[in-house]
């Protein structure tokens, strides 16, 4: 049975209708995707990279400094050892405006974000305590001592703290790029959505 006129047009029209909803609900999960992603990128990955970055600068002075120490005339070493608290007060504040990074609920860090952070946790402890050793045996004008716990402790627990924070960085570098490409490729379905429309819409 043949349709008439009027009920072909409607058929068409309707199906125009559905199928043009079904690509505006398509279209308004993808944007919604894209404005996480981005707020993500911006707000979370980029702060983090920040961030991480700034942690390693201080960490890398605290290194400069319980060198130096060890090279400085007793008379300025006390000067040397304030300068060093100061970095190390820095360095423990560095590290736990990381910390809401990680436990955040609401954008929940992946398992690679917090395994890294983990041994930045544990590691500075340690980095921590071999470079308070170094400082001590300095204004004890032990430098021997000092040299010593530098080549055996404090240069390479220092290391592997600098080699997380760094992963920090990488990791989040990887992360923001992930989402740019799922941004990109979302881009990409709406144009073929609303192209498709077109077409339906020209041939109905």
């Amino acid at each position: 049975m043949s349709l008439s006129v009027t009920k072909r047009l409607s058929l068409g029209f309707f199906t125009l209708v559905a199928f043009t909803v079904i690509c505006q609900l398509l279209a308004s999960f993808f944007i919604s995707q894209m404005e996480k992603d981005f707020y993500e990128i911006t707000e979370i990955n980029a702060r983090l990279q920040i961030k991480a970055a700034e942690t390693l600068d201080v960490n890398q002075e605290i290194r400069i400094l319980y060198r130096q120490i060890v090279l400085d005339p007793p008379a300025t070493r006390t000067r040397t050892q304030t300068a060093y608290n100061t970095a190390k007060t820095d360095l423990l504040r560095q590290i736990k405006e990381l910390e809401p990074f990680f436990s955040n609920p609401e954008f929940p860090p992946t398992q690679e974000e917090k395994d890294a952070f983990a041994r930045i946790k544990s590691m500075h402890i340690d980095a921590l305590a071999a470079a308070d050793k170094v400082v001590a045996l300095a204004l004890a004008d032990q430098l021997e001592g000092a040299r010593l716990v530098i080549t055996n402790e404090a240069s390479p627990q220092m290391s592997k703290l600098n080699e997380q924070l760094r992963e920090i960085v990488h990791i989040e570098n990887r992360l923001s790029a992930k989402k740019v490409e799922r941004t990109q490729a979302n881009i990409a379905l709406i144009q073929k959505e609303m192209l498709v429309v077109i077409v339906i819409a020209v041939l109905v």
